[in-house]
């Protein structure tokens, strides 16, 4: 029998149920009023660190400082919710808003510091606030309504490995100019960095992990008290092999002091809730008047350990290059995939990159052949505007995401309008290069994702709706499967299982197991090795991830420390 699929539920806390009152805006804003800004920063910065609330709920931690701090916290346990889920008091989300709020709210010149256990339950209790008012008011009617409620949330959540985005982002960037052998058009990745950070990309994520690595240990401490370990200064890198202007260019990068943040806000115009792209773009709060730090978000730090290394790259960069850059990145992102395919050992005849028709027309990104199954891959590196995913409207989302991963723009077809097209010439029986003639029984197609939002429950059956497979049915007796979105980790991790048993074989499996009976075809628990039945009982190929991390750690400990430091 097969292993039930891997899920993690739980049920997010309110405001009104704990307080018996609406949460309000203006509500949490006089709470908050009376709090220095920095104070307020400083004691969120340190709930995120004791909850770990950058990486995956802690329900035990984060239930025990609810009680500790709300006299009616066990009033969360007086539901009727089916299954009995685990309740989560203080989420990502509800802390990162809370700080964006006091940014424009703690302004008062008699504004208080945060020196009482009292005080700190009373921004605390604006995180069960922002719970509330984060999340879309619109009642949900259909698919496309579920996913917008849950978006928000779903963003604010640890979904990846960061060791594999982070290997995946450094080799991109410092291998894009082989990837892509010089193509037209596009810009060194690597030189650029360098160019506008004044660091490699190899020496920026160095610092940012040497800036996290403390708070991954950290698991409690008080809120109120003035932890010397808390916080950082340059006197942390004397050991390193690092000049004081790296260090100035390293934190003038990712720092910023509270005022600066509060100023910066305005410019961005009105903006959701739910958008903490601030704290995204600043992990780090730099204090006023001195050279110290903490970090307020340290998944926002690891994100720029990754693919926020290209976001990082795009902030600074001058308007002439910004135009290059997503079309660099995408290119390089997809040249990526290929490679990476080939090092798996797939052979020539069971995958094509870059696939065309006869006429030199694009089929998709990567074809794989599978017996008499041809995967139809469409690699994409677009991601969602922060607008988008975090509104709380469809009236918002659906344009940009029908523009990125449905319809394409005025450069072209994407995404399910690509691979419509693709899939209506190969029933017409127009040849591929490349692709041997053959009676096929199945097309499957494959969107492997790096916007973490394209794994939201919600979004597959959104999507599958958009791909309209009755006039194809039509067309021939070869079945066409229904969409599967993939996300890029998990692609990785199962090339090795895929070269093996067949990538047909296993989306096959993954469809009868997890689709088939969802409305909408929808996938509600994420195409991974677990959730794949076929291979329970398979061994597990070798983690080459964690030998590569372990390589990129040496080479970290020797690029920035002496020999008689050691690593990180």
């Amino acid at each position: 029998m097969a292993k039930p699929p891997y899920l993690e539920m739980g049920v997010v806390v309110s405001f009104s149920e704990i307080f018996n009152s609406p949460a309000t805006l203006e509500g949490a804003r006089e709470i908050l009023a009376h709090y220095k800004r920095e104070a307020v920063l400083l004691v969120l910065a340190k709930l995120s660190a004791a909850l770990r609330i950058w990486f995956r709920p802690d329900y035990q931690k984060d239930n025990g400082l609810a009680r500790d701090v709300f006299k009616n916290a066990r009033r969360a346990d007086a539901h009727s919710m089916a299954g009995n889920p685990s309740r989560l008091f203080f989420t990502r989300l509800g802390v990162l808003a809370t700080a964006r709020l006091a940014l424009g709210t703690c302004n008062r010149q008699e504004a208080s510091d945060i020196t009482e256990p009292q005080q700190a339950a009373h921004v605390l209790a604006c995180c069960l606030m922002m719970n509330e008012l984060t999340s879309s008011t619109a009642p949900p009617t259909g698919v496309a309504d579920l996913l917008v409620h849950q978006l928000a949330n779903h963003n604010a959540m640890a979904h990846y490995d960061f060791r594999a985005d982070l290997l995946r982002s450094l080799e991109i960037f410092e291998r894009n100019r082989t990837l892509l052998v010089n193509q037209p058009g596009t810009v060194d990745l690597e030189a650029e960095f360098r160019s506008v950070t004044g660091l490699s990309p190899r020496q920026f994520i160095g610092l940012c992990l040497v800036i996290g690595a403390p708070y991954r240990m950290m698991d409690a401490g008080s809120l109120i008290s003035d932890d010397p370990t808390f916080f950082i200064d340059k006197n942390r890198f004397a050991n390193m092999k690092i000049s004081d202007a790296e260090l100035t260019s390293f934190f003038g990068t990712v720092a910023r002091t509270a005022s600066q943040l509060a100023e910066y806000l305005p410019t961005r115009g009105e903006r959701p809730l739910a958008d903490t792209t601030v704290f995204q773009s600043w992990p780090v709060i730099r204090t006023e008047g001195i050279e110290r730090y903490y970090c307020c978000d340290l998944a926002s730090l690891m994100d720029k350990t990754g693919r926020g290394l290209y976001w990082t790259l795009f902030g600074a960069a001058d308007a002439r290059t910004k135009g290059k850059l997503g079309g660099t990145y995408g290119r390089a992102f997809e040249a990526y995939l290929h490679d990476c395919v080939q090092r798996a050992g797939f052979a020539p005849d069971s995958y094509i990159d870059s696939p065309r028709f006869s006429d030199g027309a694009e089929v998709c990104d990567g074809l794989f052949i599978d017996g008499p199954r041809i995967i139809l891959c469409e690699y994409k590196s677009s991601v969602l505007t922060a607008e988008a995913k975090l509104s709380g409207r469809l009236d918002l989302l659906e344009p940009d995401l029908r523009k990125k991963f449905v319809t394409g723009d005025a450069d072209g077809r994407k995404g399910i309008a690509q691979l419509s097209r693709s899939i209506e010439r190969l029933l017409n029986g127009d040849p591929v290069t490349g692709l041997p003639s053959r009676n096929w029984s199945m097309l499957q197609p494959v969107m492997v994702c790096l916007e973490d939002a394209m794994l939201c429950p919600g979004m597959s059956g959104y999507l599958n709706d958009q791909f309209d497979r009755a006039p194809l049915k039509r067309r021939s007796r070869v079945r066409i499967a229904p969409l599967t979105l993939i996300d890029i980790e998990r692609f990785e991790d199962l090339l090795p299982d895929m070269k093996a048993f067949g990538f047909g074989t296993l989306l096959e499996d993954y469809y009868r197991a997890h689709m088939r009976n969802a409305g909408g075809h929808d996938q509600l628990v994420a195409f991974r090795r677990r959730n794949i039945p076929f291979l329970d009982d398979k061994p597990e190929p070798p983690d080459e991830k964690e030998s590569a991390f372990r390589r990129f750690f040496a080479d970290l400990g020797a690029g920035l420390f002496d020999e008689s430091t050691g690593a990180v």
